[in-house]
């Protein structure tokens, strides 16, 4: 363990404690990202998009093969959490800065969530985009 390391893990043991909404003292952070996302996600409703961006991408840039397994967790309208916001926000996310990610999960969309959601990003992206393009070529 390298010194930054063990000084991260010290201030998260000492000043790792919140208050929960009952009164109830737990811990601010998990340490890990992803799993602070899915803990916020009913919080997560009343937010801004950038909000929901800022800490997406903290999950994401942390493991980002989780990152968007979790997304489609999100989304999944039959086994999962059935967030459409959400995920909506977090695909145009990832259609502006890493296009290749949403490209690949293209078929992914309407098992987990819905064809509008297809629609919806068609929407949000720049016509001249690759993904926008690709989207247009999955569903023709």
């Amino acid at each position: 363990m390298n010194f930054m390391d063990a000084v991260k893990d010290t201030i998260l043991e000492d000043y790792n404690t919140s208050t929960t909404e009952n009164g109830a003292v737990g811990y601010a952070t998990t340490g890990k990202e992803l799993l602070d996302l899915n803990f916020a996600v009913a919080s997560l409703r009343n937010v801004s998009e950038d909000e929901i961006i800022l800490r997406f991408k903290k999950a994401f840039y942390e493991n980002k093969k989780l990152a968007i397994k979790w997304a489609f967790f999100a989304r999944d309208v039959r086994g999962g959490l059935g967030e459409r916001r959400l995920f909506r926000v977090i695909m145009r996310f990832l259609s502006e800065e890493v296009p290749d990610v949403v490209i690949k999960t293209l078929p992914l969309f309407s098992e987990y969530g819905r064809w509008d959601d297809l629609v919806y990003l068609l929407s949000e992206t720049n016509p001249l985009s690759e993904v926008h393009k690709r989207i247009i070529e999955y569903v023709t």
